[in-house]
């Protein structure tokens, strides 16, 4: 009938993050759910690609232009918009955790992209292009990469239990001490610093969604 797929090919093509991805954030835990071509590429291209990939290509390519790719230690809030970060990361641990705790799957998924988006923003706030070009902001600039660094590893941790294999790439990009690949030390904020990271391939490749779904649809009726 055409709307069934299999598995396997798209694990082969896509990877098995991202279909453990679509499954977790688009099918209700313990019910029935439909699977759509374009709901898979565009899940795979926003939350994936976009918003977390991208939040990691971004930070590990100024980490490496203005820190030598040394991720600073971390001093606190410095600027006027670390408070605002650190508060949306502790809400978001707490509310994934209650979700986790309840087998709602789907929705503790969607509170690490609050807080993937809430990192994404906060670039956008502090402009780290800006302050790399005045000395005077330099402490400014190294709190902006360390909170950046930390929010990622805070997601990877959280993403972790989907994001199986992605999560550890993340962490090996930053370059993540085994000591701290422990999910207690997100509790604490600011733990990775003064690390080398190690930019490496992108997670998620955006894909190019006319050629994805109709390879998608064609393997649904069976082409």
């Amino acid at each position: 009938k055409g709307n069934v797929v299999d598995p396997f090919p798209l694990v082969e093509r896509y990877g098995v993050d991202a279909v453990r991805y679509y499954l977790a954030r688009e099918i209700t835990f313990g019910s029935d759910g439909s699977f759509s071509p374009v709901q898979f590429v565009e899940r795979i291209n926003n939350d994936l690609a976009n918003s977390y990939g991208n939040l990691l290509n971004r930070t590990l390519g100024m980490m490496n232009k203005y820190f030598d790719g040394v991720i600073p230690s971390y001093k606190g809030q410095v600027t006027s918009f670390d408070g605002a970060l650190e508060t949306c990361i502790e809400t978001s641990i707490i509310s994934y955790e209650k979700a986790m705790d309840d087998l709602k799957i789907t929705e503790a998924i969607s509170y690490v992209n609050d807080l993937v988006n809430r990192a994404n923003k906060y670039i956008d706030e502090t402009m780290p292009w800006v302050l790399a070009k005045d000395l005077s902001k330099t402490d400014e600039l190294a709190s902006v990469m360390v909170h950046l660094a930390n929010s990622i590893y805070v997601a990877a941790m959280l993403y972790k239990p989907v994001l199986v294999t992605a999560s550890d790439k993340a962490f090996d990009q930053l370059g993540v001490p085994t000591e701290l690949r422990d999910y207690a030390n997100v509790y604490t904020f600011g733990k990775l610093g003064n690390v080398k990271v190690n930019k490496g391939e992108p997670l998620f490749p955006r894909l190019d969604v006319t050629i994805e779904v109709e390879l998608i649809q064609n393997l649904m009726s069976g082409k």
